[in-house]
């Protein structure tokens, strides 16, 4: 019998904590050249990362694992990113803005328009959606309509509001913050999904959009929910 693959075992040398922290330094940069420039100035093979790219990819989809891996990631790419550039964050009104921009534009359109990092977004998306869950008859509603004015809006011309992001200062204490603090409906998180017979049945998040989060139960079946009907386990 062949032996279990270890999940957590590093590829080609770079661990999950290493990847994460390659992560948090490629944040922003999107050209392939660029980043294999980036990962060598800090002393990584490129085609060593590229083949940890690629196999730790495949790990956090793998149905097998239940988002294990990517429940372990997440964390670990937040703190580097916090420990980095400091925590971004915007206020209500600027993340419905995005979010309907997201809805209009897309995901990459939107980005670039608001010069928003898929690092910045992760962080800040994740702590409205923690508060969403929090006050889903107020504050939910409350985004869904605006983040709908707001899309009529901009199909019809209207062009996208200005946002702006804050960030705290970089360094241990912002990561530590991010490490303990909150439970967001982001990949790999364990969920308890609100169902139509009144029932609440767990999953495990595996995609996330603004508005719904694809949630693969014990079963193995897996479903886009939209996020009001989700809370972290």
């Amino acid at each position: 019998m062949l032996a279990a693959v270890d999940p957590y075992a590093p590829i080609n040398g770079i661990s999950l904590e290493r990847y994460a922290e390659l992560g948090a330094e490629l944040d922003g940069i999107t050209g392939a050249s660029e980043q294999a420039a980036k990962v060598a100035s800090l002393g990584v093979n490129p085609a060593d990362f590229e083949a940890a790219r690629q196999g730790w990819t495949a790990r956090m989809q793998d149905m097998s694992l239940m988002g294990q891996v990517a429940m372990k990631y997440m964390p670990l790419y937040n703190a580097a990113l916090a420990a980095r550039k400091g925590v971004a964050s915007m206020t209500f009104e600027d993340y419905v803005q995005v979010s309907a921009g997201i809805q209009v534009f897309g995901y990459e359109g939107a980005m670039n328009h608001f010069k928003l990092s898929m690092g910045d977004w992760t962080t800040i998306s994740a702590h409205w959606q923690t508060e969403l869950t929090k006050d889903p008859m107020n504050l939910a509603v409350r985004r869904n309509q605006l983040q709908e004015q707001e899309a009529s809006r901009m199909r019809g011309g209207g062009a996208p509001r200005p946002v702006q992001v804050t960030r705290s200062a970089p360094g241990a204490a912002g990561a530590m913050n991010v490490m303990g603090g909150g439970s967001a409906l982001i990949v790999g998180r364990a969920v308890l999904v609100q169902w139509s017979d009144g029932n609440r049945y767990p999953g495990t998040i595996m995609q996330v959009t603004p508005t719904h989060a694809q949630v693969v139960f014990p079963n193995g079946q897996g479903q886009w929910i939209e996020t009001r009907f989700l809370t972290p386990a």
